[in-house]
């Protein structure tokens, strides 16, 4: 490695992943005139999460945080067996407050995305397919 870059490249997919991509990672922004350094974040703190909720998004996002590959399927199976075996945990929370969360405990955007589609599941009523091992974990 050893370079620097001169720009960085966003080729966008959609609006919505690149608004949600610049409001995450607050770029740099670079012009033929000059830069433009984002703004100051003056975001309001987050409401607390119900039911213990917060802590255990912040237990998984510290044990991601100690992989470089972020979250392992061990902490995802945890996860969903959390909210197999106690929907009614879950079901007072958005999606969309949860990936603010995630986002605010600085999980990376893909860690983000996955715990978003495991809400989405438990939303849905969708089931879950819990190793064996973890099949009856429960959070505390």
């Amino acid at each position: 490695m050893g370079g620097e870059a001169d720009a960085l490249v966003v080729i966008e997919r959609n609006e919505d992943e690149t608004a949600e991509w610049i409001a995450v990672a607050r770029p740099i922004e670079l012009f033929a005139t000059g830069t433009l350094q984002p703004p100051e974040s003056t975001t309001e703190p987050l409401p607390p999460l119900p039911d213990g909720i917060e802590e255990i998004l912040g237990y998984v996002a510290r044990m991601a945080a100690a992989y470089s590959s972020g979250l392992k399927w061990n902490r995802e199976d945890l996860l969903e067996a959390d909210m197999m075996n106690r929907p009614e945990r879950w079901t007072s929370v958005t999606v969309e407050l949860v990936r603010l969360k995630c986002r605010e405990l600085g999980m990376p955007p893909k860690d983000v995305d996955t715990i978003s589609e495991h809400i989405e599941r438990r939303k849905d009523r969708r089931c879950f397919n819990v190793r064996s091992s973890y099949r009856n974990f429960l959070f505390r």
